[in-house]
């Protein structure tokens, strides 16, 4: 490391090399290595820095100023004297001023930066730069900010010379204070602009807005989160209570309580399964991604694929067998009796299409059952049980091979659709009662599910008619409501 140019105590200049030179007025050099010194002779002093230390936080120091050689960050630290720091006594708000007579001392327009920093929590408050100041003469930067601390902390400044390609000095007289400041006069008042996702419960929310530090609480409908961070002065991400009522989300600060103009939903729960069948190709296992998490077995020589999918990285591939694909234990998710329900899929035939059972459940003891299926006999779709079969079918639907086809089967009140692709393929008016079939629900099972298909996007809703005129099929995997 080489120090050279220093010139006396108000006007050299330093710079970083192999070696190291100094002149009169330098009084202390410091390395955060340690370091030896050594008289050369001839105005000269050999610097050797402790352990190949390349300069980190290596100080020349000159009467009163501090000449930090390092290109990076260096707390300022007046001759003599510890960091320069503050404490902040504890929680509420402060404003924080410095003051920094700076001076290059390397050569014309080098970008001198400064900043206030949390030594506490090692973080970052505020960078100001001086643009450029001149060999030789001085500049000022000045840091001002307004911040909220949770518990008491430690405030330092630090300064580099961010010119590229070039060692660094930097002249430093400063100082450093601050001012407690009353809600009323500095604490900006919050505001919610939006938040996502819209419905519960245990969520997680994100909140976005002004105003948000110093947050103190956040509320759903009037019940306190479980818990919040805040990620920043416009965002906040907070877990919604388990049960609350709809209504506004509201965050509380010391300047007020700001409220949503929306409310947020007590979360439907309408999706009670979903099957996306994304994983590794080859995989014989699968999950449940609704927040119910039922337990998916999957069977008949069926595996995920990532040859095919509707969204995702991977589909369901059926192997050819009469026994189910995917079998999930029986729930009262999908004990619909007289209820609204729709069940809706993405599914693709890789060949000659033949007889297809989408899904059933079979109670072997009393043979109830239920079933969703395909039949290229007359291109039949339909929906029956053993109460009433059909409840809604109909005829003519000639499948494309290598075609991916959305299905669906709603229920609204006693009216009855299948939709395919959107479009409405049949319907039916039919007060009935869904038999409770107490056994396991199949994707496959009762008739065959044939080799070289494929299905995806499994979903049961329950409680809702997610549609009951043509629509737009889904153009992105669900997503549990």
């Amino acid at each position: 490391m080489r120090l050279s140019g220093i010139g006396g105590n108000s006007g050299g200049a330093v710079t970083v090399a192999d070696e190291a030179t100094s002149v009169a007025g330098v009084t202390e050099l410091h390395f955060a290595g340690g370091a030896s010194v050594a008289d050369a002779g001839g105005g000269r002093v050999d610097v050797t820095v402790a352990g190949g230390d390349g300069g980190a936080g290596a100080e020349v120091r000159m009467g009163s100023q501090s000449y930090a050689i390092t290109g990076t960050y260096a707390p300022v630290q007046p001759a003599g004297q510890a960091p320069l720091r503050i404490e902040l006594p504890s929680a509420g708000w402060y404003t924080l001023a410095a003051l920094l007579s700076v001076q290059a001392g390397v050569s014309a327009n080098d970008d001198i930066r400064a900043k206030l920093v949390n030594v506490t929590d090692s973080a970052d408050i505020v960078e100001v730069r001086n643009g450029s100041i001149a060999a030789g003469d001085y500049g000022q930067l000045v840091l001002l900010q307004d911040i909220y601390v949770g518990a008491a902390k430690t405030i330092g400044v630090w300064v580099r010379n961010a010119t590229a390609s070039r060692g660094s000095v930097v002249g430093i007289q400063s100082t450093l204070q601050y001012t407690s400041l009353s809600a009323a006069s500095s604490v900006p008042t919050p505001y919610i602009s939006s938040f996502s996702p819209t419905s519960g419960p245990s969520a997680a929310v994100v909140i976005t807005g002004t105003g948000l530090t110093g947050v103190t609480a956040v509320k759903f409908g009037g019940t306190d989160a479980v818990s919040f961070t805040v990620d920043s002065d416009t965002q906040i991400t907070a877990t919604s209570p388990a049960s609350f009522t709809d209504g506004p989300v509201t965050v509380t600060t010391a300047a007020g309580t700001a409220g949503s103009v929306s409310s947020f939903a007590q979360f439907a729960g309408f999706t009670k399964l979903l099957l996306h069948f994304d994983g590794s190709s080859g995989a014989t296992t699968t999950t449940d991604s609704s927040i119910y998490a039922h337990t998916v077995t999957l069977g008949g020589g069926a595996a995920l694929t990532s040859a095919q999918s509707a969204f995702g990285s991977a589909s369901l591939a059926g192997a050819g067998s009469t026994t189910p694909v995917a079998q999930i234990p029986d729930s009262e998710d999908w004990a619909f009796g007289t209820g609204d329900f729709t069940v809706d899929f993405w599914f693709r035939w890789g060949s000659t299409p033949g007889i297809t059972n989408f899904f059933s459940q079979v109670y072997e003891e009393t043979g109830t059952y239920q079933q969703f299926a395909y039949n290229p006999t007359a291109g039949h779709v339909g929906f029956g049980n053993n109460i009433s079969e059909p409840t809604v079918d109909n005829t003519g639907f000639s499948p494309t091979v290598g075609h991916w086809y959305h299905f669906a089967l709603v229920r609204n009140d006693n009216t009855w659709y299948i939709f395919i692709d959107g479009i409405q393929f049949a319907t039916a008016s039919m007060g009935l009662t869904l038999p409770d079939v107490a056994g396991s629900l199949c994707l496959g099972g009762i008739w065959n599910w044939p080799s070289n298909t494929y299905v995806d996007e499994f979903r049961i809703s329950k409680g809702v008619a997610r549609w009951t005129t043509n629509f737009i099929p889904p153009v992105m995997a669900h997503a549990a409501d």
